[in-house]
């Protein structure tokens, strides 16, 4: 039946499948089929899951390795495999490996890895960082400088931003501040359309508003910076939908703000 089908029709079959179960199960039907695989569908490889040596050498080398098909899709993790992203970034040459990379999840990635990988990233579109490895007392500034910072495409290509630092998250740390984190920005995220992060002060929302102009998704978790940032004017122009959790010593609270198509057209504004 394959034999039927052009080559554009069953790579575009391959790509609702994840790379792994066509290698075992569709690498080995023919010479075509094994080409197209490994030549010119997209790969999607998720190692978060992965619980032996095996298996993770087999993805790795069986697939990775020996193949030329451009890689679109990475998600790593510490959490189950102690120093999995090391043993990656160890194994390949992740500028040539990422060059095609579209989306890229790293969960309980530390801050020394963070600053390989990220100056490596020129295409990716999505970005999301959930990690109780990163200290955010002392490296979430360095994390956000990482980002925002880089002399990478980063600021073309990324549409999708999400940062989760569980470390105490919800205490009210002076170390939270991004103060002095504008002065070194070297380009803003245009193409920025969507930002979740897990703890901001107010004062430090109105930065990341000049660093993200074209923002439309909004989640972040907010501490009051002091009783007279409230009284500040934000004019978002194009955000539709915002979700702030409110956290305070006194209070905690969720204020969900979104706007329809007839507003689209007009600057939203945060007044608290």
């Amino acid at each position: 039946m394959y034999e039927r089908f052009p080559n554009e029709i069953l790579i575009e079959i391959f790509q609702y499948l994840s790379t792994i179960d066509l290698f075992r199960s569709l690498v080995n039907i023919n010479s075509r089929i094994e080409s197209l695989i490994k030549h010119s569908t997209p790969f999607k490889i998720d190692l978060s899951c992965i619980t032996t040596k095996s298996e993770y050498d087999y993805i790795c080398k069986t697939i990775l390795l020996s193949s030329s098909s451009p890689l679109h899709y990475l998600k790593l993790s510490n959490l189950i495999v102690q120093c999995e992203i090391q043993l990656f970034i160890n194994m390949f040459d992740i500028m040539c490996l990422f060059s095609n990379l579209k989306s890229l999840s790293l969960l309980e990635v530390r801050l020394s890895e963070l600053s390989i990988i990220i100056p490596k990233l020129k295409n990716v579109s999505y970005l999301s960082i959930i990690s109780e490895q990163i200290d955010v007392s002392k490296d979430r500034k360095c994390l956000y400088s990482l980002i925002f910072c880089s002399d990478s495409s980063l600021s073309l290509s990324l549409n999708t931003l999400i940062i989760k630092l569980y470390n105490n998250h919800l205490q009210r740390v002076i170390s939270y501040t991004l103060d002095g984190l504008e002065e070194t920005i070297i380009n803003k995220f245009k193409n920025l359309k969507y930002l979740d992060v897990d703890s901001c002060y107010l004062n430090d929302l109105k930065k990341l508003f000049s660093y993200i102009p074209n923002i439309k998704h909004l989640n972040v978790n907010l501490f009051p910076s002091d009783d007279q940032i409230v009284h500040q004017y934000y004019s978002i122009p194009c955000l539709i939908c915002l979700t702030l959790n409110i956290y305070s010593d006194r209070v905690s609270k969720e204020k969900k703000a979104k706007c329809g198509a007839r507003e689209r057209e007009r600057p939203m504004s945060l007044n608290k």
